[in-house]
């Protein structure tokens, strides 16, 4: 903006409007996202966390390479998004090398830890141009000291609220699996001919509530079907126990293949195949 001075030359007229500093900016931004973080997922937390957690970490990143970037607003909000896009991508894989579970809380500590140190160098840039003005000097114990404060206590609690907060509960599934000295078998097992056998099996319960599962085997070439059999798992316990029935005769290779359903339901949640064979010294059929 333009105006003129006292002598009728135009000269540039300073913006005297208020201005937030970057660091208030910074430390405002990282704890909305820090609070709206830990509401219950909706909508509204959406609205509160998305514009801090896709604008302060770009800011965060300026402020330490440059200060005020020479930018329009519009620019500057656009750089802001994608430089904040580069650093989740960038922490997620580091975190990831480092074998550190990314979630909420990791995220968190990146994020505020980033926005607080912008924050102190901002600060820190602050004090030394006031001092290069007024010619005094401020110990730089004095200068650093709130922000290192803020550091350690934002830590702090994104750590007491990691213990905190309940964990994501686990997927419920059900498991079958062989027992027993069946467990063993890395190939197929040799069976003399035309003999009954009995498996032994396992089955895990792992949904949170009690379930009545259904075992079907299926035996090919059997010269009867196999019975099923239906269990009561409670939650979180295992049940274990034999399937069996007759072996075909004159056959080389048979496959024997248990599905565990649940009683009422013909879906398959789980199978295990075991392959069968005769003993080396007796013939198979052609």
């Amino acid at each position: 903006m333009r105006a003129l001075d006292g002598e009728g030359t135009v000269g540039r007229a300073h913006d005297t409007r208020p201005r937030l500093a970057p660091a208030t900016l910074l430390l405002a931004g990282a704890a909305v996202l820090t609070l709206g973080a830990f509401l219950p997922a909706g909508g509204i937390r959406a609205v509160i966390t998305l514009p801090p957690a896709l604008l302060v970490p770009g800011f965060a990143l300026a402020v330490i390479a440059v200060g005020r970037p020479p930018l329009g607003a519009p620019a500057k909000l656009a750089f802001f998004v994608v430089v904040s896009i580069a650093v989740y991508s960038i922490a997620a894989t580091v975190l990831s090398a480092a074998s550190i579970r990314i979630g909420r809380p990791s995220v968190l500590v990146v994020t505020d830890t980033l926005a607080v140190a912008a924050a102190a160098i901002d600060w820190r840039r602050r004090r030394s141009a006031e001092t290069r003005s007024s010619g005094s000097t401020r110990p730089t114990l004095v200068v650093w000291l709130p922000f290192l404060v803020s550091m350690g206590l934002s830590i702090l609690a994104l750590a007491l609220a990691a213990h905190l907060l309940p964990r994501p509960a686990a997927q419920p599934y059900s498991q079958l699996y062989l027992a027993g000295s069946w467990s063993r078998v890395r190939g197929p097992v040799r069976i003399p001919d035309g003999r009954s056998l009995s498996v032994r099996v396992g089955v895990a319960n792992r949904t949170g509530r009690p379930q009545m599962y259904r075992l079907v085997p299926s035996l090919t070439g059997a010269p009867a079907p196999w019975r099923e059999r239906v269990v009561r798992v409670g939650p979180g316990r295992d049940w274990t126990g034999t399937i069996g029935g007759p072996m075909p005769r004159a056959t080389c290779l048979v496959r024997l293949e248990i599905s565990l359903r649940r009683a009422s339901s013909r879906q398959t949640l789980a199978t295990v195949t075991v392959w069968l064979g005769r003993p080396s010294d007796l013939p198979c059929a052609t």
